[in-house]
């Protein structure tokens, strides 16, 4: 059961799941041509799962988390999770190979980002991007997210 809603997008949000429940809502098509889709349940039951995961792992907002995802499903999952959770979210382009650039260490270390999630097959840049040029100013997490497994969040505000 997904608790209240901690703002006034998030409820908007949840009753638009209610409101289309078993219709169609979000359609993404994978690289190969397969069509992934997810209704209003699907979205509450996987956003919702995702919130849950987040306030626990995160505390309660305002916080921030980074997202270093490719377009897709965990995209979409992510952001809508974090939204729920009341979340402030810094989607970021994933770090371009060989990169020597502080932007995305600037980035995380701007927007107080207590966390940055991504994927398995990314952590290794990502973290390598965020310390550049001295520590890393948030942890790496990656999907899927184990609730036991979470680095520690950077200190709030």
């Amino acid at each position: 059961m997904i608790p209240p809603p901690p703002n006034p997008l998030a409820a908007a949000l949840l009753r638009a799941f209610e409101a289309r429940a078993s219709a169609e809502q979000i359609a993404i098509r994978t690289r190969h041509g397969d069509r992934e889709v997810f209704t209003g349940t699907r979205l509450g039951t996987e956003a919702g799962a995702l919130a849950e995961t987040f306030r626990g792992w995160l505390g309660p907002p305002p916080r921030t988390l980074m997202l270093a995802l490719p377009a897709g499903s965990d995209f979409i999952l992510a952001l809508l999770g974090g939204m729920l959770a009341g979340l402030t979210l810094v989607p970021v382009p994933l770090p371009r190979a060989g990169s020597h650039s502080d932007r995305f260490r600037h980035i995380a270390a701007d927007s107080g980002a207590a966390a940055l999630l991504c994927l398995p097959a990314h952590a290794d840049a990502v973290r390598a991007a965020l310390c550049l040029d001295g520590p890393a100013p948030c942890p790496v997490a990656t999907l899927p997210l184990d609730p036991a497994g979470l680095p520690a969040p950077a200190p709030g505000d």
